[in-house]
């Protein structure tokens, strides 16, 4: 019967998931070392199984709980991931404080495991939002109604900027063409006001510290979410406002 098992053992590790068969190889190699080696050997074999495990299972569970989202939705800094690439440049493994990883790979295993949790985290986190949203609206679209509208919008932003403002914050939401147009015609307007004032535009699309002029688009044509701002800047740039990277 010890015969028998032992066989169908074999023969169930050698027909296994990559993962098993490299567990299987590792207990290979623990019979030529020491008890004392061999048991150490083992637990690190079983930690980085474990781990390999946990990156498998959580990047199922992230990929699936994004795939319920519409894509419309999908408002997540992120992806699950099923590896870290050159995990032997990780640091020292002691630095997350977590005495179970003894070497980079596993360190590698651990944090592409936590990623995608913190991915299906948020990724349910939004589920609930939406949720919320969607009940909200016709509330929301009733306080929009009873909003008073603004007739001329750069007018109205300009002035709720105070004329001593030295930092003034302007977010955009990607894919909307009319957004960089309207902050064309915002810089404008504060150029009108101050004349006088020096004024800068700080943009994270250009390098940091290059001041923009036109004999760069050459030089960066190659990169299209960058071109496409190029005539937002030079029409920024003859309003005598300097562009400048971060």
């Amino acid at each position: 019967m010890r015969k028998f098992i032992l066989l169908c053992l074999l023969l169930g590790l050698t027909a296994a998931p990559s993962n098993t068969q490299g567990l299987w190889k590792g207990l290979l190699r623990i019979k030529s070392k020491s008890p004392a080696q061999g048991k150490a050997k083992l637990a690190d074999i079983n930690i980085s199984y474990q781990l390999s495990q946990r990156v498998d299972q959580t990047f199922r569970q992230a990929a699936q709980a994004i795939k319920e989202i519409p894509p419309n939705r999908r408002m997540i800094m992120g992806e699950p991931i099923q590896r870290v690439f050159n995990p032997d440049e990780l640091s020292n493994p002691q630095i997350y404080n977590l005495p179970f990883l003894k070497n980079s790979s596993q360190v590698g295993k651990y944090l592409a495991a936590r990623n995608n949790r913190l991915v299906l985290q948020e990724t349910r986190r939004m589920q609930q939002v939406w949720a919320q949203i969607d009940g909200n609206l016709p509330r929301l679209h009733k306080e929009a109604s009873a909003t008073e509208q603004p007739e001329n919008q750069i007018t109205w932003l300009a002035d709720a900027v105070p004329e001593h403002t030295t930092q003034l914050f302007i977010g955009e939401r990607h894919g909307y063409p009319e957004i960089p147009q309207f902050i064309v015609e915002l810089v404008k307007e504060l150029r009108a006001r101050q004349p006088e004032r020096q004024i800068i535009l700080f943009t994270e699309f250009l390098p940091e510290n290059l001041k923009w002029t036109k004999r760069y688009e050459r030089i960066l044509s190659v990169r299209e979410e960058v071109s496409q701002f190029f005539p937002i800047w030079n029409e920024i740039v003859q309003a005598q406002v300097p562009v400048i990277g971060l």
